[in-house]
């Protein structure tokens, strides 16, 4: 009997090394499989975020710098010795044609408030942190306050203000805006960020001005011990695991720096939401090897192994390509990637709707084929274009831009450049917002401008005829007497 099963032995060891070896390999390529997915899960998750990153810093500039220029002017005015009746009328039609704008005030060098608009009450700022920052010279430009409780509507406002100089330069006091803070967080609604994502902006001090986690909307959160405030003071932008010194969740985080406010715009991703996908598909490898393992015992494994694996490497490809379509397509804001000569690489909906143009169509162009003909004085060669970015990061343009059916329309566009893993300058990711309602409504409060100005001197005029005549009349009447 014996020796009539000693010939199944060699099939048997064969058969026992084979299906070892399949063990091995099949363990082996199960774990190396979920290292990899895992890598690129992460790496999804960083230019995720890194790509949103971009669009609230686009959302938050764009918004900041649309609201300064109403400082400026203001200020401008003031310095430029206008009248009072000016200034109230030109402060009363800032905060009406404006709905982000909460309320606006001039303070003296005291902090007393001398014209404030919707009403005006006698408060003072001079506790305030802004007028600190431009009394004690330590703010350049417009400066974004901590968020407060505003003294003149009782709302909750972000605070932008400039400093307002006296002919010696000395400090003669601020004009300020009070901005609704929640405008800066509209985006998170519109951002695939999960139900515990995390949106903020906070300031160089590590103050948060305004932050919202989830449902939760919350302001002044002292951020100054967080490694967000660390790495933004070293480098203008990055990404980094943080372990959540609020609330204790640990997200993936992407920030980017707006060095001109003083700010520091972050997204983040609860890790266990961002991950979730990939626990679902490593619980899945897990399953699929046992299984794999139980069919090569069975001897028909090996080859169900090759097919199951190239099945769900395709799939799993597919799921991490739409996953990014989906993040790139249903963006709120304009995004577009561009070759270095200007040739479209890719863009989502929300530029193809802004252009007119289908996808396959721009892909055929360049971005400088979209602009107005009167705009392209002002856009640098190739060359030059490349070195800017290069050394900035980002470049922000507003310009006019044709549609396909000829309607003149206006871009705002943050540019930030690529770089290949050599460090090389690769392609870029234009964000665009239509900004050709702003500019409308900037126009039209110039129009009024000009037309309050033209009503000012022609009173002045009439003042001063009147003046003559009675002036005529008084030596009228001198010369009857004598």
């Amino acid at each position: 009997m014996l020796r009539r099963i000693r010939p199944l032995f060699r099939p048997l060891a064969a058969l026992v090394l084979l299906v070892s070896a399949v063990v091995l390999v099949a363990g082996g390529l199960t774990l190396e499989r979920i290292d990899s997915d895992r890598d690129g899960t992460l790496a999804d998750i960083q230019r995720d975020n890194s790509n949103l990153a971009i669009a609230l810093e686009a959302h938050t500039a764009t918004t900041l710098r649309s609201l300064d220029r109403a400082l400026a002017l203001v200020v401008w005015e003031l310095e430029a010795g206008q009248p009072r009746e000016h200034i109230r009328a030109l402060i009363a039609s800032i905060v009406a044609n404006s709905p982000l704008i909460a309320a606006m005030a001039i303070a003296d060098a005291s902090g007393e408030v001398i014209e404030a608009a919707p009403v005006m009450k006698r408060i003072t700022v001079s506790d305030r942190d802004f007028f600190a920052a431009h009394r004690d010279g330590s703010a350049q430009g417009a400066f974004v306050g901590k968020v407060v409780t505003g003294r003149l509507t009782g709302r909750m406002i972000f605070p932008l203000s400039r400093r307002l100089a006296k002919e010696d330069g000395s400090f003669n006091g601020v004009v300020l805006l009070g901005i609704d803070p929640a405008y800066f967080t509209t985006l998170y609604r519109e951002m695939r960020i999960g139900r515990e994502g995390l949106l903020q902006i906070v300031g160089r001090d590590g103050i948060a001005r305004v932050r919202r986690s989830g449902d939760a909307l919350t302001y002044g959160n002292d951020l100054r011990k967080s490694t967000l405030v660390a790495l933004s003071a070293s480098a203008p932008s990055g990404s980094f695991l943080s372990n959540g010194q609020v609330e204790n969740k640990v997200r993936y985080m992407s920030y980017r720096t707006l060095p001109e406010y003083g700010l520091v715009v972050a997204v983040g991703q609860l890790a266990d939401e961002a991950l979730a996908p990939f626990y679902d598909r490593r619980r899945i490898y897990y399953l699929t090897g046992a299984l794999v393992i139980g069919l090569m015992v069975a001897l028909a494994g090996a080859v169900t192994l090759a097919n199951w694996r190239e099945l769900r490497a395709a799939e799993a490809l597919g799921r991490s390509e739409a996953l990014h379509r989906a993040t790139f397509d249903q963006a709120a804001v304009g995004i577009a990637y561009n070759r270095l000569d200007g040739s479209f690489i890719a863009a989502n909906r929300a530029y193809c709707l802004m252009t007119g143009y289908s996808e396959p169509e721009l892909l055929k162009m360049r971005h400088q084929d979209l602009f107005h003909p009167d705009e392209h004085y002002r856009v640098l060669r190739i060359g030059e274009w490349t070195e800017r970015l290069r050394k900035q990061g980002t470049l922000s343009l507003e310009l006019r831009h044709l549609r396909k059916d000829g309607v003149e329309y206006w871009l705002a566009v943050e540019v930030a450049l690529v770089l290949d893993p050599k460090g090389e300058p690769d392609y870029t990711v234009a964000i665009a917002q239509d900004v050709t309602d702003r500019k409308r409504a900037s126009a039209l409060l110039l129009e009024q401008l000009d037309e309050l100005r033209r009503f000012q001197a022609v009173a002045v005029d009439r003042e001063l005829r009147m003046e003559q005549v009675e002036e005529e009349n008084r030596r009228l009447k001198e010369g009857v007497r004598s």
